[in-house]
């Protein structure tokens, strides 16, 4: 069984199953997340309050374990299982006298929303930090420590606002995978933020070093995507299931549906066409810094036309990568797909959506809104919570203007995500 830049999360799982000597913890946690995937199928209620149970002993295990520095990789599997928990049991409703711990952060339990998966994911990051000196480069750990863990960070940041460890975490460790290149180059787009949230207007310097850090970065992506000939992937010829029950046509808006030559290039298209999708707002405003700066002396015609998103270059770009991102949406949604299309394009749709956002076009806007309330409508529950967020975004939007991209982090309140204590800082620098 060879592990996917894709498929990571059942290779993962059929890993964990298949492991001879499992802790209580880690059995604990299989049977409770089999138990709640079969109460959501079946509607059975008593199967998902009993795999709650479960999942609060294996919490509780673990919760030993950390405290008595009791090490073993199956507290790093059983990490894991705990974030994909959270995404599959958002809407139930929690037993009483739940224990309310969770690894490491140890914020507030919240049944309802998206603060706990947060909150495993940092745990996680923690674990990891913590326990890495005594870990093996076996089959299960590598795919974890370079994929699986670095695509849920970038989900739930979109590289916002990492802590230098973070960062490091996501440049430094690579198994040399075109997944793993591209995540590395999605933590640029931290430093960039946080320069771009704190620069001085009045620095001129400054302002262009900015320019040219987001130009840089903008190149990278692009290099990426011809190092790995992406496109050789890519064929505009539908399978004969091509078409979803529930997907809206979209040919009209976005251009000719596309499908993929194997299942591997799905991912990697629809993140690399994200990351420009999340560049390219910062590089408007580091341009409007820059040309509208006394030293610039840009033209008038030149300045305004930078200052307007509407004719921006970049802006028109990442338009343009959003409609790639959405013209894959008919294959990633087709019936055959079930839930497993949609858990690949949340993300992507996410960063398309604020594209279409800033340009305030709601006939776009909506067609993604309507593929996120599909995924809710198969079960995918993360959906429920990521259309009141691209509304969030619209409206912040209409009240402030062209804006960068907003992440999770950003809009789950502190009292639910896990206070991050640390301060965070320019991700280049040393905490």
């Amino acid at each position: 069984m060879a592990v996917s830049d894709v498929d990571m999360w059942h290779y993962l799982l059929q890993g964990f199953a298949g492991l001879p000597n499992k802790t209580e913890m880690l059995d604990k946690t299989l049977s409770a997340i089999t138990c709640l995937y079969i109460g959501k199928a079946r509607q059975d209620d008593r199967m998902s309050k009993h795999g709650l149970q479960l999942y609060n002993g294996a919490i509780r295990h673990m919760s030993s374990m950390i405290s008595r520095d009791v090490f073993s990789e199956d507290i790093v599997y059983t990490a894991v299982l705990f974030q994909e928990i959270e995404v599959s049991r958002l809407d139930l409703q929690p037993l009483q006298n739940q224990a309310n711990v969770v690894p490491i952060t140890k914020s507030s339990y919240c049944p309802n929303g998206l603060g706990s998966w947060l909150a495993h994911i940092n745990g996680l990051n923690t674990i990891m930090k913590h326990y890495h000196q005594r870990t093996v480069n076996n089959p299960l750990i590598g795919p974890i420590y370079q994929r699986y863990q670095k695509l849920r960070m970038i989900q739930s940041s979109s590289a916002r606002g990492l802590l230098p460890d973070e960062y490091k975490f996501l440049t430094e460790t690579t198994d040399g995978t075109p997944f793993c290149e591209l995540l590395g180059i999605f933590a640029e787009l931290s430093p960039i933020v946080t320069k771009l949230q704190s620069i001085d207007p009045s620095d001129y310097d400054a302002c262009q070093d900015l320019l040219q850090h987001c130009l840089r970065t903008k190149k990278r992506f692009f290099a990426w995507y011809v190092k790995h000939r992406l496109a050789d992937g890519i064929t505009t010829d539908p399978p004969g299931e091509f078409l979803s029950s529930d997907t809206p046509d979209a040919e009209r808006l976005f251009g000719t549906p596309l499908s993929f030559r194997n299942f591997d290039y799905i991912l990697l298209h629809l993140h690399y066409w994200a990351g420009p999708c999340l560049l390219y707002p910062s590089i408007f405003h580091a341009k409007k810094l820059v040309y509208a700066h006394p030293k610039s002396n840009i033209p008038a015609d030149i300045l305004n036309k930078a200052l307007d998103p509407l004719q921006n270059e970049e802006y028109l770009e990442a338009s343009q990568c959003a409609d790639e991102i959405c013209r894959t949406m008919r294959y990633c949604t087709r019936d055959s797909m079930k839930v497993a299309g949609y858990h690949m394009t949340m993300f992507p749709l996410c960063a398309a959506s604020q594209i279409y956002t800033n340009f305030e076009n709601l006939e776009k806007f909506s067609w993604c809104i309507k593929i996120v309330e599909s995924a809710a409508s198969r079960g995918h529950e993360t959906a429920h919570y990521i259309v009141d967020i691209s509304w969030h975004t619209w409206r912040i939007k209409n009240q402030c203007g062209p804006m960068t991209s907003v992440a999770l982090r950003e809009i789950v309140p502190e009292s639910v995500s896990g206070k991050r204590h640390e301060k965070i800082l320019d991700a280049t620098e040393e905490a």
